[in-house]
């Protein structure tokens, strides 16, 4: 897990950064990150994300990328 501390000049508050990510299987990660605001006591932020990947796309692209160029 990331984790940083962020001090908002504008509100004078310092707000806890936490990031993790979890692999779900080869190509599949679950993102979670949020931030919580210490002068409320309450999370300022918060979001999920479900990321997949696809390595016989980017294969592809990555080939059609080196062919462009050699043009």
């Amino acid at each position: 897990m990331a984790t940083s501390l962020r001090y908002g000049g504008d509100s004078k508050a310092l707000r806890i950064h936490a990031k993790e990510k979890l692999p779900i299987d080869s190509d599949t990660l679950l993102q979670v990150h949020g931030e919580l605001d210490t002068r409320v006591g309450a999370p300022s932020y918060f979001c999920v994300l479900l990321r997949h990947f696809y390595p016989d796309l980017c294969s592809s692209l990555n080939l059609l990328n080196s062919l462009g160029k050699f043009r």
